[in-house]
């Protein structure tokens, strides 16, 4: 419902990488439409370290949410992690932004 204000999203494989911060509108919307094609595949025990990616937003409320993954395929949520599929449009666009400062 609200208006995204920014965003912080991270690709983190193997922790050298920083974050990358953008208030830009195009950008933000280029996040949403990577992230259209990720679904939930099941619920899973498997676990990865060193390789820690997000997608946070920032709302003009100053409302906060977003998504932590270990590796390309696992989705933290709460206290659970789920098994993902459908994140290589994502995963390119954070490679490029954040590989690359």
């Amino acid at each position: 419902e609200g208006k995204i204000a920014s965003a912080d999203v991270l690709y983190d494989e193997m922790g050298g990488n920083p974050s990358y911060e953008t208030s830009d509108q195009g950008e933000i919307k280029e996040i949403y439409k990577a992230m259209k094609n990720i679904v939930i595949v099941k619920e899973t025990n498997t676990s990865m370290t060193d390789c820690y990616h997000h997608v946070y937003f920032t709302l003009e409320d100053g409302t906060k949410y977003g998504y932590s993954f270990e590796g390309r395929e696992i989705l933290n949520y709460g206290d659970k992690n789920y098994e993902i599929s459908g994140g290589g449009d994502l995963w390119s666009l954070l490679r490029g932004w954040c590989c690359q400062q």
